[in-house]
């Protein structure tokens, strides 16, 4: 008796555990199922719609063949989208369909570029392309063009996917092109060595003049509006110029330096000023 009653439990058991395994699918299931199939072949648009509509049947009965309904619906989202990814492909084997041939490229999404990533990217190039002898124009149009091909080309959420190696590989890709396709050749204006005896001389600007002597004595002279003249001392240390007046202390980075020509940025100000050269002593 005993042993009449522990086999329809274990009979009783099994039966339920088996039809918890394979739970039928219910018709909103499987029209769910066909509907996302169809949606995954929305981007074919050389398919017609009965050549959609064959596929996703076909995908149907596959996957509700395959899986238990409440197997599939256990499933991640990772996994259901290989599972139908998957089915797809082997469909359109079963059914001769070439995907490749209606396959559309989605295009990128440029429009998480802002205009403060615009305007760091230009000046990053504007700035690179100082120490290069060019017009302002050339230097415009090629720091245009290197935003211009970088938004266009990349979306922002690439770029921050790269590693910096990556970065640095598309930049210079890019510059390079950009160099070309305006026609520049990059010539760097400090070719002459920077240091205390080539300052020695005086320079021009549009605002006033600097006279540089050996002994580290200097001369101010201002042209604007009025004629103006004060002294006092200068030193150079690193890429440099210092001014000590009388009464105040002047500092200016040494952009670039070409012998004839020089480009100081005012530290406090960053303030460009474009100096010729007028004789030496």
């Amino acid at each position: 008796m005993k042993k009449i009653i522990l086999v329809a439990l274990t009979t009783i058991l099994t039966s339920s555990v088996s039809y918890a395994q394979y739970t039928p699918w219910t018709k909103d299931a499987r029209n769910m199922i066909y509907t996302e199939l169809l949606n995954e072949l929305t981007i074919y648009n050389k398919l017609g719609q009965e050549q959609k509509e064959s596929i996703a049947l076909c995908g149907l009965e596959e996957i509700t063949n395959k899986y238990s309904m409440s197997a599939y619906q256990s499933k991640i989202e990772v996994e259901l989208k290989r599972i139908k990814s998957s089915t797809i492909d082997q469909c359109c084997k079963n059914l001769g369909v070439d995907l490749g041939v209606g396959q559309v490229e989605v295009p990128k999404q440029t429009t998480d570029w802002t205009k403060d990533d615009k305007s760091s990217y230009y000046n990053e190039i504007s700035n690179y392309l100082n120490k290069y002898e060019m017009t302002a124009q050339e230097k415009e149009r090629v720091s245009l063009c290197f935003v211009d091909e970088i938004t266009k080309t990349y979306t922002k959420s690439d770029m921050n996917n790269y590693i910096d190696a990556e970065i640095k590989k598309i930049k210079n890709e890019v510059f390079n092109k950009c160099l070309e396709a305006n026609g520049v050749v990059l010539k760097k204006q400090n070719d002459n060595k920077l240091n205390k005896k080539s300052i020695v001389a005086c320079w021009q600007s549009y605002d006033f003049t600097l006279c540089f002597f050996e002994d580290g004595s200097l001369e101010k002279r201002l042209d604007k509006g009025f004629f103006k003249k004060s002294s006092g001392k200068w030193f150079l240390e690193s890429d440099k110029i210092i001014l000590v007046m009388k009464d105040s202390k002047e500092e200016y980075k040494v952009v670039f330096f070409s012998g004839e020509s020089m480009k100081l940025e005012e530290v406090n100000t960053k303030k460009e000023l474009h100096f010729t050269k007028m004789f030496n002593f």
